[in-house]
């Protein structure tokens, strides 16, 4: 019996670390050339019609359009995706930007700029009037909330806080019940 899958030598991890590598650099290819092509088409639309067209709010709606100052998040989604894809792509093309302070600041941050400009950019129709961000940040409040009591206090009380904001939705969705 042979132990070469229970101790694998360095050039075996190193091939699997540069495979994950290209996956990633691949996956971010994939993100940022379309996230390109949104800007490029928002900042056309704002700049010929002075409006962009954001995300929906729910499925089947068609997009909307809104003045486009108030299209901050879907501006700022595209551009935090392209900065989130970029610098593995950098990376992988230009290998001697490696070294730059600059370029590490970027390399740090795009774990982070990439899932918050995907946030953003999905919500974007909701972040177009202060209603919708005050729904939006109810939401992601009632979230953390509940994890906090789920952590703190256990799964029964996770349990009756779903309870209550599905008895606080009936009542106030649903006034005829």
């Amino acid at each position: 019996m042979s132990d070469d899958n229970q101790n694998p030598s360095k050039g075996d991890i190193g091939l699997k670390l540069g495979a994950g590598l290209m996956v990633g650099w691949f996956m971010a290819a994939l993100l940022t050339l379309p996230a390109l092509y949104w800007l490029f088409v928002a900042v056309y639309e704002a700049i010929t019609a002075g409006a962009v067209r954001v995300t929906p709010t729910s499925r089947g709606e068609p997009r909307v359009w809104v003045p486009w100052p108030q299209a901050w998040s879907y501006l700022l989604g595209t551009s935090l995706i392209i900065a989130g894809g970029l610098p593995p792509i950098l990376a992988f093309v230009a290998p001697r930007l490696r070294m730059g302070r600059t370029f590490l600041l970027l390399l740090t941050l795009s774990p982070f700029a990439g899932p918050l400009g995907i946030a953003l950019w999905l919500f974007s129709g909701h972040l177009t009037s202060v209603r919708g961000a005050l729904f939006l940040a109810g939401v992601f409040a009632f979230i953390a909330v509940t994890l906090w009591i789920g952590n703190r206090f256990g799964r029964a009380f996770v349990v009756l806080a779903l309870l209550i904001l599905v008895a606080f939705a009936l009542y106030h969705f649903a006034p005829s019940l």
